[in-house]
């Protein structure tokens, strides 16, 4: 029985079928899981900035809410908080100050304080249109001072307050190190960015840092939890008297 001779351009053509169909598998793969990842990264919860934060309250619960602004608050991210608690004056009643959580660039909760909440966070109000910069500039800000004092650190949070008619918020801004002790303070005008005052460790520093702030559950905002407006303002209050002379007269 003879063999049957398979012409060798019968040979070629199927080798090369083989070889594409290898390098279509590969590629539409190499696509498929990059493609996956790719959206996968973009559905990924971001940290957002200070003004994004604000601009998502506007967006949801009226633009009134712009010249309303009593504290704008975020703790302890790498760069920028997962969490900003956002204080405003309320649209109904001017006394009481409206509370909203915002995580991940959404609202996760919405409140009024209760009455010795508010009386206890009541401040110069501020408007979004005269805060020029935002958080992510103050980190930058921030690094900057901090390498240049030769402080490290691995957190940071912040807080924006008013200071009158005709000036800028200011950010006050904590450093911890990694094990959550004060390595620095400092307040940043919200305008110019300029640095007006800097603390580098503290003292008390060495110690593990105990600011009654961390212990409170934001989830609960109401009458129960009425000292978490003080005990935010308590977060810069040393820090603050020391302050005091560098803003008068800004």
């Amino acid at each position: 029985m003879s063999e049957q001779i398979i012409p060798q351009s019968r040979v070629f053509a199927r080798e090369r079928r083989r070889s594409l169909n290898v390098v279509f598998t590969f590629v539409f793969a190499f696509f498929f899981i990059g493609g996956i990842a790719a959206r996968a990264q973009a559905q990924a919860p971001q940290n957002v900035p200070a003004k994004q934060a604000i601009s998502v309250v506007l967006k949801e619960y009226g633009a009134a809410y712009r010249n309303r602004l009593v504290a704008v608050v975020g703790q302890k991210g790498a760069t920028q908080p997962q969490h900003w608690h956002v204080m405003a004056y309320d649209l109904k009643d001017a006394r009481r100050v409206a509370y909203f959580k915002v995580t991940n660039g959404r609202i996760a909760a919405a409140t009024v304080l209760s009455e010795k909440q508010s009386a206890a966070r009541r401040g110069v109000s501020f408007s979004l249109d005269n805060l020029r910069k935002n958080s992510t500039d103050v980190f930058t800000i921030a690094d900057v001072a901090a390498r240049n004092a030769k402080v490290g650190f691995d957190s940071i949070s912040y807080e924006i307050n008013g200071r009158g008619v005709g000036q800028a918020p200011i950010y006050a801004v904590e450093l911890r190190d990694s094990q959550g002790r004060v390595v620095g303070n400092l307040v940043v005008d919200g305008a110019s960015g300029r640095v007006l005052a800097a603390n580098w460790n503290p003292k008390g520093a060495q110690a593990a840092y105990k600011n009654p702030l961390n212990r409170i559950d934001w989830n609960k905002v109401g009458e129960t939890t009425r000292s978490v407006g003080r005990d935010i303002g308590n977060s810069f209050r040393s820090f603050g008297r020391g302050v005091r002379g560098a803003l008068s007269g800004q």
